[in-house]
């Protein structure tokens, strides 16, 4: 895989809230940028843009040989308000950038939150192939069961997926999703995963590869904390003001120097806020005056949603 700067192999670019530009040739246009500044890590499902997410990345991996690493997942099922917004959602997707109320009527119908309780093998190896026909062939692809409950049926298909990752192409088998749901799997079953992917502010124990995920706009209170507490210390050490681009990134690397966290998953979908971030990350990634962020305990209050 081609190289890029150290500290963007701590990123990843979700695609989730990239789907809220309507326009695929703005979302093109976002991951060209994102892939020539570094960054090479990826983070999708089949539910993200009704299946548009994956394409796109299709699209990105083609351009660039494969030279890139893609998570994607399984477990959400579109039900048949998606089912229908599925074939009409560029115009759908206009219709909600010009009509911003509307935005909550338009995600409830096309709500991605069908759980199949214990599918078979076969069910998740055909999502898998579904994924991987849309992705193209990027040279890392990790495969996660996304938000799922574990039932007891799982543990054939996770035993049988285990067994047939290598010949599926998987590199990293794992879970992602918030703690009520992770904690439902067994701890036999957890430990055996190679990759943990959770809310900033649930960090598992350190066993395995750990994935963060966040929106990169905080809550509005929160930044004013960290204006308040970071901005002196941006005059006295940096010699200018903190802007919001760099109390979020400060708190981004904080977060990734506590060691919790092996990368951590921001989405956006505005080409001026992915230079913003990728630019501000640089910046700040060698400097010690975040240092002091490392010790606070409510590290990563952060809204959740990559």
């Amino acid at each position: 895989m081609q190289s890029s700067p150290e500290y963007l192999s701590s990123l990843s670019l979700g695609t989730a809230t990239l789907m809220r530009e309507p326009s695929r040739r703005v979302r093109l246009r976002l991951l060209e940028h994102a892939y020539a500044a570094g960054v090479r890590a990826f983070d999708t499902a089949p539910s993200y843009g009704l299946g548009s997410a994956e394409k796109d990345l299709g699209w990105l991996s083609e351009q660039v040989g494969g030279q890139l690493e893609v998570t994607t997942k399984w477990g959400r099922s579109l039900n048949d308000g998606g089912q229908i917004l599925r074939a009409v959602q560029a115009p759908a997707r206009a219709l909600v950038r010009r009509f911003p109320q509307i935005r909550s009527a338009v995600a409830k119908a096309a709500n991605a939150q069908g759980e199949t309780v214990a599918p078979s093998f076969a069910d998740v190896c055909s999502t898998f192939e579904v994924s991987r026909a849309r992705l193209g062939e990027p040279s890392r692809v990790n495969f996660l069961a996304h938000e799922v409950s574990w039932t007891e049926g799982w543990l054939d298909v996770w035993q049988q997926l285990e067994a047939a990752a290598p010949h599926m192409g998987v590199q990293r088998l794992g879970l992602s999703g918030p703690h009520d749901v992770i904690s439902t799997w067994p701890q036999d079953v957890l430990a055996s995963a190679a990759v943990i992917q959770t809310p900033i502010d649930l960090a598992p124990p350190r066993s395995q590869y750990v994935i963060g995920y966040s929106a990169v706009t905080f809550a509005r209170s929160r930044r004013n904390v960290l204006r308040a507490q970071v901005g002196d210390l941006g005059q006295r050490w940096v010699g200018s003001e903190i802007n919001e681009s760099d109390e979020i990134v400060i708190e981004l690397i904080a977060i990734l120097r506590t060691g919790k966290f092996d990368r951590i998953v921001v989405g956006t979908s505005s080409l001026e806020r992915l230079i913003s971030i990728i630019d501000t990350f640089g910046r700040w990634w060698d400097s010690t005056s975040v240092d002091w962020l490392c010790v606070r305990e409510d590290l990563g209050f952060a809204e959740v949603g990559a």
